[in-house]
């Protein structure tokens, strides 16, 4: 007999968009031929806009052009592509992500806290990679830009401009359905000089991402438009060169680490030998944290590095924020926020299938049913805000763990009873499902809070089973 959690898993798995077109309504004011669309921010969310729209230009034979204005920049993130983005940039953007930007497959996942391990088993590969091209190896951004037109018609490659390096400076208001936005940006010449240009569009998507928040340009936006950012959580990312370690089995893995600092869950994906991506969740660590949490004999056991703050690749940690709510008024009269400032991904989860997702909306919108608020309304919005209440409960989850994690009787309480289930079940019982779901993004958040709660009342309602002696290794510092 299929067990409960066996059940979720299979019935409530969440699968990537498909291919097909899903806007629906009556033509109101779509995109035509002459039109001009103004991109600002040439990462994923931007560059994936770009290319749903170039591919259903070519389907429906439209000649509308397409401006990407980019700032270069480091992007702050773990660089983990799940299985549900990796299928949404096959299936829908018709690409598959180059051999040379893969810098591992993880294929192993494990849990860490302060009194044991849980390793966790899935059947298929997440990807990790870099965000920006960094350490003479190419970025996925970078790469994705370079593959908007792969594929497609020559005619259709004529229609995208990429300027870059630029920064826009200023947005003057189109939000009146006649009246086309200007936007200024500087831009360097051939001899690095700063040119000031400006352009005009009849529609503009800002895809700069959360780095934008603190631009003024981004501000004035809000003021016309009254745009509200998503909240955000403090967290931080840093980049760790392992070639020195005694001790290193996290290659080709990732690690949630919880709770060995109070309030920060740290998030570890290997880029391969040697090199490990840590992200923190909840607060930025500092480098005498980051000491305290790799001297951790729990985390020696699978990374011996001594003052590991001293092999930073990049010599720091960089100050990062995450989203934990949607944004208010994102959309509206020929203009739309996608990607991260919209907020509506995924919390704590798979920002790339989040702007993948946003771009496939708005493209499909603006081609087939129109760029006014009512039709993004409809058509981005609605097709979206299914993920706020979910969200709500990441949150609430992320919450109730920071206050549970730091009890060394609940830590044990979670490691034991994982790993009998481990024994009993192989890779079935509620709580290894849970677990595994929080690092791959496979389920809703309300399932994986239904499947922690079923693990741990099955647990406490057989004692018996809890308090018998285990083989067990577990750490009660």
């Amino acid at each position: 007999m299929q067990s409960f959690s066996k059940f979720i898993d299979d019935r409530f798995k969440m699968f990537p968009p498909k291919d097909e077109v899903s806007v629906q309504g009556e033509p109101v004011k779509p995109l035509r031929s002459g039109d001009h669309v103004v991109i600002v921010g040439g990462g994923i969310a931007g560059s994936a806009l770009a290319r749903r729209l170039l591919m259903l230009m070519e389907k429906e034979d439209l000649d509308i052009r397409i401006t990407i204005i980019n700032t270069i920049s480091c992007n702050y993130c773990g660089g983990l592509i799940t299985n549900l983005a990796l299928r949404t940039f096959n299936d829908v953007y018709k690409l598959r992500i180059p051999k040379d930007v893969v810098l591992t497959r993880i294929k192993d996942l494990a849990y860490i806290n302060r009194a044991g391990t849980i390793n966790i088993d899935i059947d298929y590969t997440m990807l990790g990679v870099l965000r920006t091209s960094r350490f003479n190896v190419l970025g996925f951004d970078d790469a994705f830009k370079q593959m908007i037109t792969r594929g497609l018609s020559d005619k259709v490659e004529k229609a995208l401009t990429i300027i870059e390096p630029a920064k826009v400076i200023d947005i003057i208001s189109g939000e009146q359905l006649n009246k086309k936005w200007k936007i200024c940006y500087e831009e360097l010449n051939s001899l690095g000089e700063s040119i000031k240009k400006e352009m005009e569009a009849d529609f503009l998507a800002i895809a700069g991402g959360l780095k934008m928040l603190n631009q003024p340009v981004l501000k004035k936006f809000m003021q016309l438009t009254g745009y509200q950012p998503p909240p955000l959580m403090p967290a931080s990312v840093t980049e760790i060169d392992t070639s020195n370690a005694k001790v290193n089995i996290m290659d080709d893995k990732l690690y949630i680490v919880d709770g060995i600092i109070p309030g920060a869950v740290l998030g570890l994906v290997s880029k391969g030998k040697n090199w490990l991506t840590l992200t923190s969740l909840g607060k930025k660590i500092t480098k005498n944290e980051l000491d305290i949490i790799f001297k951790h004999p729990v985390v020696k056991e699978h990374l011996d590095l001594p003052e590991i703050s001293g092999h930073l690749r990049c010599k720091c940690i960089c100050k990062a924020n995450v989203y934990i709510g949607a944004a208010e008024n994102f959309y509206g009269d020929n203009w739309a926020i996608i990607g991260d400032l919209n907020g509506l991904g995924r919390v704590l989860k798979d920002g790339y299938l989040a702007s993948l997702l946003s771009g496939k909306l708005v493209a499909e919108t603006l081609i087939y049913i129109g760029k006014d608020r009512h039709s993004l309304h409809d058509n981005y919005y609605k097709a979206i805000k299914r993920i706020r209440n979910d969200n709500h409960v990441g949150i609430g989850l992320f919450k109730l763990n920071t206050i549970l994690s730091r009890s060394s009787f609940f830590n044990r309480f979670l490691i034991r009873s994982a790993n009998i289930e481990k024994e009993k079940h192989q890779n079935s019982g509620p709580l290894i499902v849970a677990l595994r779901a929080l690092m791959t993004g496979d389920l809703p958040y309300k399932w994986i809070t239904v499947l922690f709660i079923q693990g741990i009342l099955k647990r406490i309602l057989t004692p018996w089973k809890f308090l018998n002696k285990h083989k067990l290794r577990t750490n009660r510092n």
